[in-house]
């Protein structure tokens, strides 16, 4: 097959998204400064919480906005980027991560392909594409100084089928951890940095038990509505700890908190304008189509169009990542007059009238419970600056209850023993636990037991038996005075 031909076959396809992005499919500024159709409504909102990794959001349009993750400084100011999320309601989500220079070093896509990105030099480097339909992985060297971004010479591998399993990604950027390094290891300030603590307890029927879950909301002493808490330590079952913001940071100087975002941010339209070769092609594609090339005929066909929607996701997802301070689709930045990266003066306005999250508290404030995504009806506390910690005691009523019934190993080989166990709740202390099991061997066994503690799991061991082996466990759970409460049976073959 004729590598011209198909290279310009794969760019004819791509054309239409080149010529969309310069258009209403797109962020642009005019979606930044009519969000949701109303000007007056600011899309920045900046996370001053010195604790969260994420630094700003931005509403860029309807359904789409951009969030930035990194570090901070002592005070929560921003230190540097490391990763973009573009959440996109309509289509899906983008995961860019960035280099200390803000070049992408992966693109996780909402179709799924995946670019991992080797820089070698400035505008050198190796793209590694998978597109999980087809099961293809393009291996290509890449130059940006070049025409459309290919080497004279490309150093192109192609392997099929070289991942096995499902491809799966987890974004969840605000109250959850994520497969990501930067995610998971959040800084915690204790107690001694000058923190407040709200330890919640959940207890019913003489002991503690976890919630599906829980978060903190916080109103000012006179009701107004402070924001939310998400991060917790759970210490033991039905303990969690909040810490509470302190007043180390009693004011918020906006003009430096602007000053640092723009320090950090000022040059992001890179992270956009690095992966465009001399003549204005995006290099994920024209070098990821050249290695394409290398495919047989049917192959190409299988893998061609989820290339090619990977490349409109991720080229969607960095013109949205780049916006702040771009121009065009390159997301060439802006200069000032010192001849330096800025951002515009109307956003640097938006950030000066920006929406504050985790503001730090300096007054009193009302700590309640929102548990298993119900709010009110729960106790709450008054939290002064001078409180160290409060807890708030959530004790609920029980019914009586078999949570799980199951046999451990629920499936054994020939010979190997096994367990059945029943993990018990609220029930009364001298309840009765019956226990029987009967193999089609002739095997019979049967235990009871007298309940003493309201929560607890009880177990039974049955010894293995020969290969075909079928045995069935059954339990009866009754009243001190033999009144029927609940009562399940398991089957298990042995293999």
């Amino acid at each position: 097959m004729n590598r011209n031909f198909l290279i310009k076959v794969l760019f004819a396809a791509i054309l239409p998204l080149f010529i969309s992005c310069e258009n209403k499919d797109n962020p642009s500024n005019e979606d930044i400064n009519n969000n949701n159709g109303n000007q007056q409504q600011n899309p920045v909102e900046l996370v001053m919480n010195v604790d969260d990794p994420e630094i700003l959001a931005l509403q860029v349009a309807d359904g789409t906005s951009v969030h930035y993750y990194g570090e901070k400084n002592d005070d929560g100011t921003p230190k540097s980027i490391q990763q973009i999320f573009v959440k996109d309601n309509i289509d899906g989500n983008t995961i860019i991560d960035v280099d200390e220079k803000l070049k992408p070093t992966r693109i996780v896509t909402y179709t799924g392909v995946t670019y991992d990105i080797e820089w070698s030099s400035d505008t050198e480097g190796v793209i590694n594409a998978y597109e999980p339909v087809s099961k293809t992985t393009v291996c290509v060297n890449f130059d940006t100084k070049t025409e459309i971004g290919i080497l004279d010479t490309p150093k192109t591998s192609i392997k099929k089928a070289s991942r096995n399993g499902e491809f799966r990604t987890s974004i969840v950027p605000n109250n959850t951890s994520i497969n990501n390094n930067y995610y998971v290891q959040k800084k915690v300030r204790s107690a001694a940095d000058g923190n407040q603590s709200v330890l919640v307890t959940f207890e019913k029927c003489d002991d503690f038990y976890d919630p599906t879950s829980i978060y903190l909301t916080v109103l000012g002493e006179d009701g107004s509505w402070r924001g939310e808490l998400h991060q917790y330590e759970k210490i033991a079952t039905g303990k969690y700890l909040f810490q509470i913001p302190s007043s180390k940071y009693s004011s918020i100087d906006m003009e430096q908190w602007v000053d640092a975002i723009n320090n950090v941010f000022s040059a992001v339209g890179f992270v956009s304008e690095c992966l465009v070769a001399v003549g204005g092609d995006y290099v994920l594609c024209a070098a990821v189509s050249a290695g394409l090339t290398a495919l047989t005929e049917g192959a190409f066909i299988a893998a061609a169009p989820g290339f090619t929607a990977g490349c409109t996701a991720a080229i969607k997802g960095l013109a949205a990542a780049s916006l702040i301070n771009g121009v065009g689709l390159s997301g060439v930045p802006a200069f000032g007059a010192d001849n330096t990266p800025t951002l515009s003066n109307a956003f640097i306005q938006m950030l000066k009238d920006a929406n504050l999250l985790k503001k730090i508290y300096t007054d009193n404030i009302k700590i309640g419970c929102v548990v298993n995504g119900t709010a009110g009806g729960w106790p709450e506390v008054l939290m002064t600056p001078d409180d160290l910690s409060k807890v708030i005691p959530i004790v609920t009523e029980g019914t009586p209850l078999m949570q799980r019934f199951y046999l451990d190993p629920s499936s054994p080989v020939a010979y190997q023993g096994y367990n059945a166990y029943a993990v018990l709740h609220c029930m009364e202390k001298g309840t009765k636990v019956t226990m029987h099991i009967e193999g089609t061997d002739g095997y019979k066994k049967t235990q009871e037991y007298t309940i003493t503690s309201t929560n607890s799991t009880i177990s039974m061991y049955v010894p293995g038996a020969e290969k075909g082996v079928q045995d069935i466990v059954t339990i009866d759970i009754r009243t001190s005075t033999g009144d029927f409460l609940q009562g399940s049976h398991a089957y298990l073959w042995f293999h």
